[in-house]
């Protein structure tokens, strides 16, 4: 349901369609509402729609077609499934040296979009995880991992080791860790992300975005990791079946 929250609309229209889709409300093919449907139905402008339907356009959940409509994305386009590792677990796993630049744990209210992905109120307390790592002196990664404080508080987990190993700390408490979804997509660096990637602005990054997920299915983590578009690619083996 669409409120007068502290969330901008577009936010909450975004995660109301994600959990329709995750729903199987709208299958993989399925055609969603039009702007002007969704307008009407939810009491909010066009451009409102219009900004929640292109985010996720550009993460590849749905697929806008010319003249035809906006389409939830087949599975088989976007998702492939592997081995879950954590983000700075799977760089020390390609054996090149790495430093780590700057890593911190810090309690702090939770932003809008993690909080929209997590299920936290605006303002909740969530901890956030930040990490720079360098290559041969220059930050190669970044990411801000966030995770529910009621989560990680009750089980007294020390700040200090959960920077270095996030998903072994949370399994080491009892934490389940189940699955994980990751969204991959490009964006440009902005002028603070030039400087600290030791790029120029517009220079092309690699952003993922990954929710971690218990054996039930709720999210317990949020990840937004960045990758200079030079020091990474993603290599994923595909097996082609026999033709019946």
């Amino acid at each position: 349901m669409i409120t007068r929250s502290g969330y901008p609309l577009y936010l909450q229209l975004k995660s109301l369609l994600l959990e329709k889709i995750e729903a199987g409300e709208w299958a993989p093919g399925a055609m969603i509402p039009t702007e002007l449907e969704l307008t009407e139905a939810h009491g909010i402008s066009r451009t409102t729609v219009r900004q929640a339907i292109q985010d996720l356009v550009a993460s590849g959940i749905l697929i806008r077609q010319q003249g035809r409509g906006t389409f939830v994305a087949a599975k088989h386009m976007s998702n492939s499934t592997s081995m879950l590792y954590g983000f700075l677990e799977e760089l020390q796993l390609t054996g090149r040296e790495l430093t780590m630049a700057e890593q911190s744990a810090t309690t702090i209210p939770c932003p809008i979009e993690p909080g929209l992905i997590l299920h936290l109120a605006p303002g909740s307390p969530v901890l956030r995880i930040r990490r720079r790592v360098m290559e041969d002196g220059i930050i190669i990664y970044a990411d801000d991992c966030y995770i529910p404080d009621d989560l990680v508080r009750p089980h007294g987990i020390p700040e200090s080791r959960i920077t270095e190993r996030v998903y072994q700390t949370l399994e080491a408490h009892g934490i389940v860790i189940s699955s994980g979804d990751q969204t991959i997509s490009a964006e440009v660096a902005t002028a603070e992300e030039a400087a600290a990637f030791a790029c120029s602005p517009g220079d092309p990054l690699l952003r993922i975005d990954r929710i971690t997920r218990d054996g039930s299915g709720s999210p317990i983590e949020y990840t937004i990791a960045r990758y200079r578009a030079d020091a990474y690619a993603y290599k994923v083996r595909l097996m082609r079946s026999p033709s019946p």
